[in-house]
């Protein structure tokens, strides 16, 4: 079987999230297929973030002649404001029609990490990750014009996809709830996964960063969404301080470019006897090294598909402080995370006390999330995957 793997909306300059995904799932299928053929289609940009695949005799890389260029992504959304749904569907067709076609000849389906299921028109079986529907749970988000090309291309998504992999019970449901012609056989749940060889060793030598970590502290990695919800954990660190003298160190990665980034800024600012430290972007071996040194990597976050940072922490033996959110609930069923309502940030500031000093408790989780872990390889997950292959193949 040639299985394709749609690279071309992969972002070469994004960390985590979406990238980190599919260089897990590649390698993975490196492993665990070996009667397999891997093909990624990737346009010039890009290319450069996977030819460490091209070592593989099994791996092959298709240079796309396809430029995301700024003139097409305003036309499409000029479209998408001043047309029907049914013209941007035909604009696709006859734009992107030819891209379709020439990945269809190339292999026996074709996998999109990306949310969407663009060029759409495949000729082949294609499955795509549909990773939340945050433009319809959190609209307020959004602009106008981003929340109305998600809900165009998302639904062409859903009619066009043979299968939706979806990373929760909770996003499955989410997605039935909303796209009332899919059915509940069109939805596979696959878990994300972890690259547990390379996060069992702290093999960090130098300090870029030139930061002289805390003993003990949080670590919360992401990017600045506001439903990633830093306010209400820097209140209970406010909470903590002025209410009970604790004042504990928090340590934040990610890019501080999205729509909350300012009141991030504004806050650390006028709180700054408050020991939070935001270290912006940082590489792949010095965030598994905060990892590897945190006391507790914390998620307030308000909404999440799944979580990778705390399969991350998992995999180095971090415990887990967490957001009572859907998915984190449901991956609390399997794994010991200590859960709060991150709407209420004296309840944040309560879970975070108690667990503080809760040693033997810790020792217990950690054990027991350890063993559980191991499941959750990307290799593991790749084999799943590969059935999901061969299903839409039949």
């Amino acid at each position: 079987m040639k299985i394709g793997i749609n690279c071309l909306k992969v972002n070469p300059n994004y960390q985590g999230g979406v990238n980190t995904y599919v260089h897990g799932l590649i390698q993975g299928l490196i492993k665990t297929s070996p009667n397999d053929q891997i093909v990624l289609f990737v346009h010039k940009r890009n290319r450069r973030i996977f030819n460490q695949y091209c070592s593989s005799q099994r791996v092959s890389i298709v240079e796309m002649a396809y430029r995301n260029a700024i003139h097409t992504r305003l036309l499409n959304r000029i479209i998408v404001l001043l047309f029907s749904y049914r013209v941007f569907r035909v604009y696709n067709r006859y734009k992107f029609g030819n891209i379709a076609q020439s990945i269809s000849k190339s292999c026996d389906v074709i996998y999109s990490p990306s949310a969407t299921n663009f060029p759409y028109y495949y000729s082949i079986p294609s499955v795509v990750s549909l990773h939340d529907l945050l433009h319809l749970n959190y609209p307020s988000h959004f602009t106008f014009t981003n929340r109305k090309f998600r809900g165009v291309t998302y639904r062409l998504t859903v009619e066009t996809a043979h299968l939706i992999q979806a990373s929760s019970v909770y996003i499955k449901n989410d997605i039935l709830a909303n796209y009332k012609k899919i059915q509940p056989e069109d939805i596979e749940v696959i878990s994300e996964g972890v690259d547990l060889e390379y996060f069992k060793f702290n093999n960090y030598q130098s300090n870029k960063n030139n930061i002289q970590l805390p003993e003990k502290y949080l670590l919360y990695p992401a990017q600045a969404w506001k439903h990633k919800n830093h306010i209400n954990l820097f209140m209970a660190l406010r909470i903590l301080k002025d209410e009970y003298n604790i004042n504990i160190p928090l340590i934040l990665t990610g890019a501080l470019t999205q729509n909350s980034a300012q009141a991030i800024i504004q806050f650390i600012e006028k709180n700054h006897d408050l020991e939070i430290t935001h270290l912006g972007l940082v590489e792949k071996d010095y965030l598994k090294h905060l990892y590897k040194q945190a006391t507790y990597l914390i998620l307030p976050t308000y909404h999440e598909s799944s979580s990778l940072p705390i399969y991350e922490a998992m995999a180095c033996g971090t415990p887990i402080i967490a957001a009572n959110i859907p998915a984190i609930s449901e991956m609390s069923e399997v794994f010991e995370i200590n859960l709060f309502d991150p709407t209420n940030p004296e309840r944040i500031a309560q879970v975070i006390r108690s667990m503080w000093k809760a040693n033997s408790t810790v020792d217990h989780q950690v054990i027991h999330n350890s063993k559980i872990i191991e499941d959750y390889s990307w290799d593991n997950i790749a084999r799943k995957y590969t059935a999901v292959f061969k299903k839409v193949c039949l």
